[in-house]
């Protein structure tokens, strides 16, 4: 079985290595990290991965936030995907659920870690035929 295709992007460095070893080490994924959301929004013209992992503020490395990112990413691919963000307002967040994402996890709640983990778990239980 081939393994799922994430795309992860996150402005910071860190956190796409660390989130890129745990994922692949606890789950069946193979992912790719990208620090800005036009250049996954590029590869995503030539591939559509099973998941993409999103963060909402992409700093300086990207001209649009993550819900930019992700209104774009739905008129190209129709790929599950889960917010990770420090974001709390709660407009923002109903306006990101509204728009159709799998999940919208705080950055800082404890045990983010294994949230993500069961949250790529579940997307992945949830549409197997993705995963093969």
């Amino acid at each position: 079985m081939k393994p799922a295709t994430i795309f992860l992007v996150d402005d910071s460095e860190i956190i796409r290595e660390v989130l890129a070893y745990h994922l692949e080490s606890q789950t069946s994924v193979k992912v790719a990290g990208f620090a800005c959301g036009e250049q996954m929004l590029d590869t995503i013209d030539k591939t559509c991965p099973d998941i993409v992992i999103l963060d909402y503020n992409l700093g300086t490395n990207s001209r649009l936030n993550g819900f930019q990112i992700l209104q774009r990413l739905r008129s190209k691919c129709s790929c599950s995907v889960i917010f990770i963000s420090g974001v709390e307002n709660q407009h923002i967040v109903s306006k990101v659920m509204a728009a159709g994402v799998n999940k919208y996890i705080l950055k800082s709640i404890p045990n983010v870690m294994s949230e993500i983990i069961n949250s790529v778990n579940s997307v992945l239980n949830e549409y197997p035929a993705r995963a093969s």
